[in-house]
């Protein structure tokens, strides 16, 4: 009987012995599969972000490439890299310019390789990332073109302590031929010609250039110019202001709202922006109040039938409605008009406050209240009722000077009628402005991950 007790004994040790190692063993299998879930996971979003960020560069695709490994190594993360996880390979791969694809393999070594066999976990994932088509963009750009934009500035000091300038022709029209250049970067890199999906087409894009004026469409009826803007011309409704162009430097016709669906339409448009050119003789005056208003309207649907093209959407829902205001000086001034009050009619005046004041509003304008109710300007300025309303607005001031006539005023007058102060750009060179537009131009690219 003792005999049989022991030999009964020693099994149960083995069995319990037995079931220890089973323990363990599931135990270092679950914690492996952890790690491993842990490590796959990571693997994966790390990817994701790198190939949304490489995509969102929008250059090439070796650039691309680079800009995903970089990104890979710098976020995987310390831990996963003490796992001894090595990547294998990274590479990603543009289809087209709205399409691109990332493929990545890697592994690292288990715990538990021993017990199962294997030296190396290996990870793999692919993935796809396309145009996000839950949001119409509405685009317009308010362009100065005026014949500042083809001229070099010589800035200096003089004894008295102020400051002047000296305008000399640019017959290369090195200002003018660098925003074109960076206007149809933007339109190539940040607009995709396809659908939403709701079948409008994603993207619909206008343009205005503009000096102190507009060159508004052409009517039968010959009343084409909105009330709005009627008002905004200061000088008591004279229609004639946008229809006469003669007193006016060359200025192109704006381009209504224009619908991107195909690469064809793409390329009209951008031909329209090479086809801008100005006269380095010309006056070089400006009001970006005016650029701005007119910009604003054209994405109205109240009034589509001032300026043709594609018709805007209604505000709200599942549309962004966006004005990009661009100028190189302070505004010139207004009109003919009599104003101060007892000012002689009719006198032209060489003064930005009331162009400011229709931009901005009338707080640090209060001598100018008799003036505003004439012409039906808004007590809060037309930036931020624009803002109001659902208008997203980026400016760039383009080689202004704060020791410029005004351009310390215009400058604040921009940087406040920006949506916020990151899509205000202060830029100085050529370059600066192509890089300002090339951050305004991955704003529009809205990618999501497809897998």
């Amino acid at each position: 009987m003792k005999k049989l007790m022991r030999n009964e004994a020693g099994s149960v040790l083995v069995m319990a012995a037995a079931g220890i190692t089973l323990l363990a063993t599931l135990a270092a299998v679950a914690i492996e599969y952890s790690r491993f879930s842990s490590v796959n996971s990571k693997f994966a979003s790390t990817l994701d972000n790198a190939l949304l960020a490489a995509a969102t560069a929008r250059g090439s695709e070796e650039q691309a490439n680079q800009i995903a490994n970089n990104f890979f190594q710098a976020n995987f993360g310390i831990e996963m890299q003490n796992l001894g996880f090595k990547l294998s390979s990274l590479s990603v791969e543009k289809q087209d310019n709205y399409r691109w694809t990332i493929q990545a393999d890697g592994g690292y070594s288990p715990l538990i390789g021993d017990l199962i066999g294997l030296d190396t976990l290996e990870l793999s994932h692919t993935a796809r990332v396309i145009w996000d088509t839950s949001t119409n963009i509405e685009v317009v750009f308010a362009i100065d073109t005026s014949a500042s934009m083809c001229m070099d500035i010589e800035r200096s000091q003089i004894q008295d302590g102020s400051f002047i300038q000296k305008f000399s022709p640019d017959p290369d029209c090195k200002k003018l031929t660098s925003l074109k250049e960076a206007l149809t970067y933007v339109l190539r890199e940040g607009f995709a010609p396809i659908e939403a999906n709701n079948s409008e087409p994603l993207f619909k894009v206008g343009i205005v250039p503009f000096n102190h004026k507009v060159n508004l469409p052409v009517k039968p009826n010959g009343n084409n110019v909105p009330a709005p803007l009627m008002n905004a011309e200061f000088t008591g409704g004279d229609k004639a202001y946008y229809d006469n162009l003669a007193d006016a430097e060359r200025i192109f016709p704006v381009v209504p709202l224009t619908e991107i669906k195909t690469p064809a339409q793409l390329d009209t448009l951008v031909g329209k922006v090479n086809a801008i050119t100005q006269d380095p003789q010309g006056l070089g005056w400006t009001r970006s109040n005016i650029g701005l208003l007119t910009a604003g309207l054209m994405l109205d649907p109240s009034y589509t039938g001032s300026f043709g093209g594609a018709a805007p959407r209604s505000f709200g829902g599942d549309v962004e409605k966006v004005v990009v205001l661009m100028t190189d000086g302070a505004n010139m001034g207004c009109c003919y008009a009599a104003y101060p009050e007892g000012n002689f009619t009719n006198q032209f005046l060489y003064l930005y406050e009331p162009d400011n004041a229709h931009m901005e509003g009338l707080a640090n304008y209060p001598h100018l209240q008799p003036w505003a109710a004439k012409y039906q300007i808004q007590q809060a300025g037309l930036c931020t009722t624009m803002k109001d309303a659902g208008y997203t607005i980026y400016t760039v001031a383009f080689d202004v000077n704060d020791n410029d006539p005004g351009g310390r005023e215009i400058k604040r007058v921009l940087k406040g009628c920006a949506s916020n102060q990151q899509f205000f750009f202060d830029v100085g060179s050529p370059q600066e402005l192509k890089t300002a537009y090339e951050v305004i131009a991955r704003s529009f690219v809205r990618l999501r991950i497809d897998q």
